[in-house]
């Protein structure tokens, strides 16, 4: 069950609204492996596995309601007897997952220094079955205004009355859609092969491709009945190359580019649309998004002092991104926000991340066992509009960062280990720069999530060989979760979640 009460500037109104939901997940998951050996090859290995799994969630009845009342007049709150407000909800899923795959390890040199080789095959396949139904409840014109009125004020058991059913009052109608059900299913062929060099220990190379079928199949209605059907296929060649470069003892420089891909799920991809009772939003799914492709290109420098534990790293990136999947809004005349997905045309990252870790015992030998370690990045990213989307978000914006991507992301914190005692530490800082949740369209501006600091702290003690205690701490500031949008008057809160420290005590046996 959850509630929420207080303003809700988008209508705008006060709300107290409430959703009450029962889901069931059963998950079967199995896999068959094998490894051989033979004397071929100066040793050829070989590795598969067959795997099957099934999954399940049901979702029946889940119930919403909503009592509001003007944002600006202290009235009394009444229940919107609206049918897209005041639903029941019945949904079913099913996903079937096989797969299948192969790789052959083999090195035909004697000689250490000389190339190994791998190469293998893959199959996947995954089906999903979808349905749902939804109900709601709607006021029939007619009867006495002023005794409805009063009933609307009262508690929902006193509303859902047997007594109150009838021509004049409550009516309860079907309102699935035929977009509300569809079948899909992914297919996946791909295959690979990857050469390992190395030599005396100076230089390291690691290169291939992959080779890479796919289909994602989509049966579905839309909102009028009609067939709506997607059958996306591509033909991929994913290369990636990795050199390692170990001038001395104590330095890494690593170089690396790769090709890689992002796919649409298919909750994404089907037109069904959903209510996203903790975002206050209609989640709708584009039947017309594309595979995501991205170029990955890294630069990295590695310094390890004498003390292995220890390491100094700066490394630079930079990915190019064709067709890449956001998150936006969508105008709506409904009582919410839709929110669903859009592919961009193209969109770049770069930056540059710093890691250190360091033990401190190096200030005095009581400090021994505790260790800071630390890392920052700094990323900018551009989103480049096609010329159907010249306008960009809003205030004819033409580039804008990428949705999801935070401008900076810092992590730090400090570890203590004492083997002998069996005791361990750590206090863990964390803070995201603020970064896109929603990309806004026709005039509804970005949904901008703001930073917050996050500490983390946990303690743990053996008792005995076998006995252990661990208390945790998360989030210890529990700041605010803020959401904002842009609009012309300055920016409006669009979310604020407010949340307590996460205390935690737990005690572990090992048999």
């Amino acid at each position: 069950v959850t509630n929420f009460f207080g303003p809700y500037y988008n209508n705008p109104d006060y709300r107290d609204q409430t959703s009450m939901r029962y889901v069931t997940r059963n998950l079967f998951s199995s896999q068959i492996i094998g490894e051989h050996f033979l004397d071929l090859l100066n040793g050829l290995k070989i590795t598969w596995n067959a795997n099957y799994a099934q999954s399940k969630r049901n979702e029946p009845d889940a119930r919403r309601y909503i009592y509001s009342r003007s944002l600006e007049e202290d009235q009394p709150l009444r229940f919107q007897l609206d049918q897209s407000l005041a639903t029941r909800y019945y949904g079913d899923l099913i996903d079937i997952n096989r797969g299948a795959n192969i790789d052959f390890h083999f090195k035909p040199f004697e000689n250490p220094n000389m190339p190994a080789f791998k190469t293998g095959f893959a199959y996947d396949l995954k089906n999903r079955d979808f349905s749902a139904r939804s109900f709601g409840f709607k006021n029939k014109p007619g009867g006495n205004f002023m005794a409805k009125d009063s009933i609307l004020q009262l508690s929902v058991d006193k509303i859902f009355d047997p007594a109150n059913f009838g021509p004049n009052f409550i009516e309860i109608t079907e309102i699935t859609k035929p977009s509300d059900s569809y079948n899909s299913n992914q297919s996946i062929m791909a295959t690979y092969f990857a050469v390992d060099f190395a030599y005396e220990n100076v230089f390291k190379l690691v290169t291939g491709a992959r080779y890479e079928y796919s289909r994602q199949e989509l049966a579905s209605k839309t909102l009028t009945g009609e067939e709506a059907k997607t059958t996306p296929e591509y033909h991929d060649i994913l290369p990636a190359v990795n050199l390692t470069y170990h001038p001395v003892d104590q330095i890494n420089v690593r170089l690396a580019y790769s090709k890689t891909l992002a796919r649409p799920e298919f909750r994404e991809i089907a037109p069904f649309s959903y209510y996203d009772f903790l975002e206050n939003e209609i989640v709708q799914g584009n039947i017309n998004l594309k595979r995501t492709l991205v170029n990955n290109y890294d630069i990295r420098f590695e310094y390890y002092p004498a003390r292995a534990a220890d390491l100094l790293a700066v490394g630079f990136f930079y990915k190019s991104f064709t067709d890449p999947i956001e998150q936006v809004f969508l105008p709506s005349s409904s009582f919410e926000p839709i929110r669903s997905f859009k592919n961009a045309a193209k969109a770049n990252n770069y930056g540059i991340e710093l890691e250190v870790r360091k033990s401190l015992d190096f200030i005095s030998p009581a400090l021994f066992g505790l260790a800071f370690v630390g890392n920052a990045s700094y990323i900018k990213s551009e989103v480049e509009f096609d010329n159907q989307n010249q306008t960009g978000t809003t205030y004819q914006e033409t580039s804008r960062p990428m949705q999801g991507q935070a401008e900076y992301v810092l992590n730090a914190g400090f570890y203590y280990e004492y083997y002998e005692g069996g005791f361990s530490a750590s206090l863990i800082y964390n803070k995201v720069g603020q970064k896109i949740l929603k990309v806004g369209f026709s005039g509804l501006g970005d949904v901008i999530e703001m930073p917050r600091d996050q500490v983390d702290f946990t303690v743990s003690q053996s008792i005995t060989n076998d006995l252990s205690v661990k208390f945790a701490a998360k989030d210890i500031l529990a700041q605010d979760y803020l959401s904002v949008q842009r609009a012309p008057g300055g920016d409006k809160t669009a979310l604020r979640i407010k949340k307590g420290a996460d205390l935690s005590l737990g005690f572990s046996y090992k048999f």
